[in-house]
């Protein structure tokens, strides 16, 4: 690790002297931008102000163009989960296999969806497009393709595999159980990745992992299964009971992330397009690094 930048380099822990560098590289990938986009299709040039990412899903220009071009992890997301959905749901449009809602309805959830970022978080670049760090994104998305292992889809199509889809571990082959894109060989992949991570050698002590005692086909096991299904169940009825809201869809909690950035002393940019605070912060200008311009200071 180094302690400061200096003129010519960085001063790493425990030197007195600096070491001179030539470039310092951060690749912290927080400003998503593609040059050569016309930008009457999308704004992602790199001087535009602010890092939002005006895409429908994450995905399509909010535009005519919308059926013919789609952007791939241009959210902060799971990389190769995303890219997978997200490769899937450009052929599903591309192909005309899925109806888009009109662009103003896709425009206004977009901007949803950013205040709801906005609002939650502390207002860093970064943190305007990390609605793809989030499971029911990934829900939505599969829901759009019709591969989401929905009970009625599982009983349909699969039922051997509700014990793959529900009470595994959360991984790619999840959305290759049903629907367009299935893998005949998705279970089995789930049942090797589900062996390794609770019977497999741990890599950490070179011991083989005790298997947890709610993750095994014995009647115990299923017990606790059900018990783990019927409680979150149990919780969610005795809320709604109450009065609360409960929702699963990320955007319904708007107003009061809404309520709570009028009262938090952290700033918050709430429209589209407002630069973040973490680049107000640089007196030289928007679109330089806060980091570098004061990286003597």
């Amino acid at each position: 690790f180094f302690e400061r930048f200096v003129e010519h380099g960085v001063v790493f822990t425990g030197d007195t002297e600096e070491t001179k560098l030539d470039c310092v590289i951060m690749a912290t990938g927080y400003k998503q931008h593609c040059q050569f986009v016309d930008p009457s299709i999308v704004d992602l040039r790199w001087h535009r102000s602010g890092n939002d990412v005006p895409l429908w899903l994450g995905v399509f220009p909010i535009s005519q163009h919308g059926d013919t071009i789609a952007f791939i992890n241009f959210i902060q997301s799971i990389t190769f989960l995303a890219a997978d959905l997200q490769s899937r749901l450009a052929c599903a449009r591309i192909k005309g296999h899925i109806n888009p809602p009109p662009l103003k309805e896709q425009k206004e959830y977009m901007e949803k969806l950013r205040k709801t970022m906005c609002t939650q978080h502390l207002d860093r670049q970064q943190l305007r497009v990390q609605y793809g760090a989030f499971y029911n994104y990934y829900k939505l998305i599969a829901r759009w393709i019709g591969c989401y292992p929905s009970f009625s889809l599982l009983l349909k199509e699969r039922p051997s595999a509700f014990w793959h889809a529900w009470l595994t571990n959360w991984n790619p082959c999840t959305y290759r159980l049903v629907g367009p894109g299935r893998f005949e060989c998705a279970e089995r992949v789930i049942e090797r990745m589900h062996y390794s991570r609770h019977y497999g050698i741990d890599p950490r002590t070179g011991k083989r992992r005790k298997a947890p005692y709610n993750r095994g086909y014995d009647p115990v096991s299923i017990l606790y299964c059900i018990r783990n299904l019927l409680l979150p169940t149990l919780l969610v009825v005795i809320v709604k009971l109450i009065g609360y809201s409960v929702s699963d869809e990320f955007t319904d909690h708007l107003d009061d992330y809404l309520e709570y950035a009028k009262k938090d002393p952290m700033p918050h940019s709430i429209e589209l397009n407002e630069v973040p605070e973490d680049i107000k912060q640089n007196p030289n200008g928007i679109g330089k690094s806060v980091w570098r311009e004061n990286a003597y200071s």
